[in-house]
């Protein structure tokens, strides 16, 4: 989540629906992540409460906090195609080593991979791993605990869709036993 809200702060697409304490002329710049992540997460909470019967994904946004409900989204695809032609990529085994990566979707996908103009390392890393942004602003610990919390039961949602057999498939460069 701090990935997506460096990347889109810079990009000016970070999702502040709702969002009424930023005057964007001379603040947006200076919105700091753990002031935005705690909008978001009342802002789930308001929708949770509201409608409790429904996803949070699509309901209640498909941006920022919500756009990062993978197993809500990913059981939707799940729903429409045969899980076994749904595949999922680790972002940070693409970030920090795109065409490694690639190429073993590639290869289980029985295709090519020509790896020409790609580095190892891409340049669509947001951050680095220290979760600090070129400004200084970083994932305070309190914000860390409640973003944990909240997004645990997915969490698991989405461990349990890839390690299922004949479920989805991972596709990762990193040891599978690190994830799980």
């Amino acid at each position: 989540l701090f990935s997506y809200f460096v990347a889109a702060k810079k990009a000016g697409t970070l999702d502040l629906t709702g969002y009424t304490d930023v005057d964007f002329s001379t603040e947006y710049d200076s919105l700091k992540f753990d002031d935005w992540a705690q909008f978001q997460l009342q802002r789930a909470g308001a929708c949770m409460a509201k409608n409790p019967e429904q996803d949070l994904w699509p309901h209640c946004g498909t941006e920022g906090l919500f756009g990062s409900l993978y197993s809500k989204q990913l059981a939707t695809f799940a729903e429409t195609f045969n899980p076994d032609q749904v595949y999922v990529v680790s972002f940070d085994s693409y970030t920090k080593n795109g065409p490694r990566t690639l190429s073993k979707l590639a290869s289980k996908l029985g295709l090519e991979f020509d790896s020409e103009g790609m580095s190892a390392s891409t340049d669509t890393a947001a951050t680095d791993d220290s979760e600090e942004d070129s400004s200084g602003d970083q994932m305070g610990e309190a914000t860390r605990k409640k973003l944990n919390r909240f997004f645990d039961p997915y969490r698991d949602e989405l461990y349990s869709m890839l390690q299922m057999e004949g479920g989805l498939n991972y596709v990762d460069i990193t040891e599978e036993s690190q994830m799980f």
